[in-house]
């Protein structure tokens, strides 16, 4: 939402907890921001080829650590957590060259090879990456 209301991009959130991407539409549609969605899939049902850059926050770590999970209505795993970040990579692996990830505290585990991170930021807590090699 920050995204949307800050540029003109068109910006779409997957969220698989069903009570957070109701409140992140309700949020959308209160505040009347017409570039953004929300899906409320897993990511394992996302076909990355249909956006053109990605914006990856904290992604699937809470599947590694008891301390910082969100809630407790997931099953969470270390399965779990390479099976997300297996699917991810595959599909960075797969768009085009240029394209463009943002990444914000996680391990970056879903980053492939010919990816470049080109910035970082708060201690490396954020990073700017380009694919630059198939």
């Amino acid at each position: 939402m920050v995204g949307a209301l800050a540029t003109a991009g068109h910006f779409t959130g997957v969220e698989q907890r069903k009570h957070l991407a109701s409140l992140a539409l309700d949020t959308i549609k209160q505040e009347q921001i017409p570039n953004a969605e929300i899906i409320h899939t897993n990511v394992t049902a996302i076909d990355f080829s249909a956006y053109g850059a990605y914006y990856l926050f904290n992604p699937f770590e809470e599947n590694l650590f008891k301390m910082g999970r969100i809630d407790s209505s997931l099953e969470l795993s270390m399965e779990m957590y390479n099976q997300y970040t297996r699917h991810v990579a595959g599909e960075l692996a797969r768009v085009p060259l240029g394209t463009r990830v943002a990444t914000y505290c996680g391990l970056c585990d879903e980053i492939p090879a010919g990816y470049k991170c080109e910035e970082s930021h708060f201690d490396d807590a954020l990073k700017f990456w380009r694919k630059t090699k198939e």
